[in-house]
């Protein structure tokens, strides 16, 4: 496979390598669909691993959130309770195309009882659950999300699109980054190189500037990830491959295939292991030479990222190259009309799971949709 700067964010994913009994699938797409037509088609509850204390010094605030993205609900949050923007904590961004609920903490001493139940809240904003905690919310601690979608004008046969969703709930699927992440036209990933390759670049000088220098180490994951299932190596532990626990950031490198233990490879089959690719940046005692080299090799086409990155000094980190969609279900409730219900954990994206089925007509991408 073929890798270089013309093939796109998200590069396609030939899922045709392999059979069904190596989570692998087959074929493009399977027909069409039309996603988010209004907000309620696509519904999001996130999902924290623990319960609210029911004490401490910060209000554990659960909203459910219409047409506001995550960063605008905390700003508001902050000017109705008195508070600066920074004491609100929330685990992860939601979009604003969305019904959503989410976690939101503030000091407890800017949310007296009273002042809850006495917060006018905006059109597409309200107040579902509220419980002390003894800890702000940082970005990523939730478990992940549950998600409810509705696709509508679906043309595709039912017989083939339950039978890739069985292979999906069984296997998984590529764990891409969805297209939302490098913004408009991809546009985040060019600004990111030259915000790196400025002389007066700071990486904590902003938060726009963190998300577009995240959005290039994505685009250079997502580049490995491809590479990986079109060898159909994805869910093939290779050695000195860095394997990940589910659900945690715990990984160890793989031995040889003739001196490994037979359940590695049945781990990985069961979604208790993933196999894990490159979020780029200097390389960690830990990581593996001969892994190093290969990814190297894999994103030759982007030698000059790696540079940059690793000039910036950003550590390499690791994610899974599969994501398990939990709990899968899907009805057909109407003609053309498919809803599916599932869990992803933090970090993966729906529309990755969803472009494995459809070639979708995104209406918030194409600016026809409902707020």
């Amino acid at each position: 496979m073929t890798l270089n700067r013309s093939s796109g964010m998200t590069p396609e994913i030939d899922v045709a390598a392999g059979d069904v009994a190596t989570g692998a699938f087959s074929g493009s797409p399977l027909g069409s669909a039309r996603l988010k037509e209004r907000n309620s088609d696509f519904v999001v509850d996130e999902l924290l691993p623990f319960e609210p204390r029911g004490e401490g010094g910060h209000q554990l605030l659960c909203v459910r959130q219409d047409g506001w993205n995550s960063a605008s609900v905390a700003r508001w949050l902050a000017g109705a309770l008195g508070c600066p923007v920074r004491e609100i904590g929330y685990c992860g961004h939601k979009d604003r195309h969305a019904v959503t609920t989410q976690y939101f903490s503030a000091p407890a001493s800017s949310v007296p009882e009273d002042a809850l139940t006495g917060l006018d809240w905006p059109q597409g904003l309200s107040l579902v659950s509220a419980a002390r905690h003894d800890k702000k919310l940082k970005r990523g601690v939730h478990l992940g999300n549950r998600f409810k979608i509705r696709l509508r004008q679906v043309d595709a046969a039912e017989d083939a699109v339950g039978q890739r969703l069985t292979c999906i709930a069984r296997y998984g699927f590529p764990n891409s980054f969805g297209s939302q992440r490098f913004g408009r036209e991809g546009g985040n990933v060019e600004r990111a190189r030259r915000l790196l390759s400025s002389r007066s670049f700071r990486r904590s000088r902003n938060a726009a500037q963190s998300i577009e220098v995240s959005s290039l180490r994505s685009m250079l994951f997502n580049q490995v990830l491809a590479a990986r299932v079109g060898n159909a190596s994805w869910l093939e532990p290779m050695e000195d491959d860095l394997m990940i626990l589910d659900g945690t950031r715990s990984f160890f490198a793989a031995p040889p295939r003739d001196a490994r233990h037979d359940d590695l490879d049945a781990r990985v089959l069961a979604g208790d292991l993933h196999v894990s690719g490159p979020l780029w940046g200097l390389p960690g005692a830990r990581l593996p030479q001969g892994l190093l080299a290969r990814e190297r090799e894999l994103l030759s086409e982007f030698a000059s990222d790696l540079e940059l990155l690793e000039k910036r000094r950003f550590g390499m980190e690791r994610r899974p190259l599969r994501a398990l969609a939990k709990d899968l279900s899907w009805n057909w409730t109407d003609k053309g009309v498919l809803e599916l219900d599932f869990s992803l954990g933090r970090g993966s994206y729906a529309t990755a799971l969803l472009s494995l089925l459809f070639d979708l007509d995104d209406r918030v991408a194409n600016g026809a949709a409902a707020r």
